[in-house]
């Protein structure tokens, strides 16, 4: 029992001394191939650097032809780098540039629109007034008193404290001025075809302009002379052939010589004022005309094309040849009424076109406007409107602006379509062309 427990222990001996013995030799063995590893790893980076020295000294030697040297190292790989915000806008934007451009361009001038617009509504329009605070800025306002805009532009004009006269011609036309019971706004009652009562008219205002004493005022001053080209009440669509003699005559009277006549009477006037010594605003002459028609020369509204463009024609030549001291504006109007109802003449001449068609069968004679006419309902004009007319104006008045002005929506785009775009294109987009060739065709057979 004794033998056989002696020889377990010396067995148990034995495999505890080969295990350790067996764990020492793996740990050389790992511990002599790291160190052969590490050894063939320096070895063969010198053998690395001793052979990039030598392809270095080689491709460097003149001696040995081109075709011995070693090939040139490859450039590393470049590094990636994660990009800001910024950086990525900044690359988009150089691959893009015509986009970038654009935007760029739309934005500002949006910006700057937006910016001109806001400045021009808070822009305080007042005028100048005495010492005193009494008003002294005189605007005569030429047109009917009527119409519904010369009576919204006389009452802006003395809110902002000017001296409103309006030139009448009848006692209906002095009563309708007197009923706007406006102190500030008076009328001047004379005959423009008589030239005693032109001359008499004038001279009592010049008499109240240069002797402010006499009649116990501060000294006065003619700021402007406003010319409104108002809207007729009615649409008068008929041919040329179609027009008689007398309806020509009755247009360039009331649209053309009332106006050279009353501008020419008020001159002298205006001269005078823009040399005062003591005069510190300038002196405007200010003409407003509605364009849309004019401007594209639709047919069938002959009488306001002739009309409008001799009185373009006239404020040009006026313009050349006054003084730099009198400032001529021209105020272009487009649509101020509302969409329930026309808006502009064109949409009511397009309005008329589209019932035209298939309703005649004979060649127009003459269009009555009680019948076929929409009315023109001047009291339908939104505040908007009058709002920006009534900035444009003012400005006018007092010579912030010169030149020609386009106020209201459409001015400046029929203006556009009136220069570049061909009369005939534009005659067939309205339609005219189309309807009444159709009418020449019906026209023989009938006969």
């Amino acid at each position: 029992m004794a033998n056989s427990n002696s020889d377990r222990d010396v067995i148990d001996a034995l495999v505890s001394s080969v295990w350790s013995f067996s764990n020492e030799l793996w740990k050389f063995a790992q511990t002599l191939g790291d160190y052969s590893q590490d050894a063939a790893d320096k070895l063969e980076k010198e053998f690395d650097s001793y052979a990039d020295t030598i392809r270095h000294s080689v491709r460097y030697q003149t001696w040995i032809p081109e075709s011995m040297k070693p090939p040139a190292p490859r450039p590393p790989p470049p590094r990636r780098l994660r990009l800001g915000l910024l950086a990525k806008c900044t690359n988009w934007i150089n691959e893009h540039r015509a986009i970038s451009a654009a935007a760029i361009c739309f934005i500002g001038t949006s910006v700057f629109l937006i910016y001109r617009h806001q400045r021009q509504c808070r822009r305080k329009r007042r005028a100048r007034r005495a010492p005193s605070g009494a008003k002294t800025e005189v605007v005569v306002l030429a047109g009917s008193p009527y119409t519904h805009i010369t009576k919204s532009l006389a009452q802006d004009l003395e809110k902002r404290g000017f001296l409103v006269y309006i030139p009448v011609g009848s006692l209906q036309e002095e009563t309708a001025v007197a009923e706007l019971r406006v102190a500030n706004i008076h009328s001047l009652n004379f005959d423009i075809t008589s030239e005693d009562s032109t001359a008499g008219m004038i001279e009592k205002l010049s008499d109240l302009l240069h002797n402010p004493h006499r009649h116990g005022t501060d000294r006065l001053h003619l700021a402007s002379l406003v010319l409104v080209e108002s809207l007729p009440s009615t649409m008068e669509i008929s041919p040329i052939s179609d027009i008689s003699s007398s309806s020509w005559s009755d247009a360039l009277n009331s649209r053309i010589l009332y106006p050279i006549s009353l501008t020419q009477a008020f001159l002298p006037l205006l001269l005078s004022e823009s040399v005062a010594e003591d005069i510190q605003q300038p002196t405007t002459l200010v003409v407003v005309t509605p364009s849309n028609i004019s401007s594209i020369n639709a047919p069938h509204y002959a009488r306001e094309s002739v009309t409008m463009a001799a009185l373009t024609s006239y404020i040009s030549t006026l313009r050349a040849e006054l003084p730099r001291s009198i400032k001529v504006t021209h105020i272009r109007l487009g649509s101020l009424t509302t969409q329930s109802a026309p808006s502009t003449r064109l949409d009511v001449a397009l309005a008329r076109v589209k019932r035209f068609a298939p309703t005649v069968s004979s060649p127009p004679k003459s269009i009555s406007p009680s019948r076929n006419s929409p009315k023109l309902d001047e009291s339908s004009i939104v505040s908007s409107g009058l709002h920006k007319l009534h900035h444009g104006i003012f400005d006018a008045v007092v010579g912030r602006t010169h030149g020609t002005v386009f106020l209201g929506r459409g001015a400046l785009l029929y203006a556009m379509i009136g220069t570049f775009i061909p009369s005939t294109f534009v005659g067939q987009m309205m339609g005219y062309r189309r309807n009444f060739a159709r009418v020449e065709r019906q026209s023989p057979s009938q006969d």
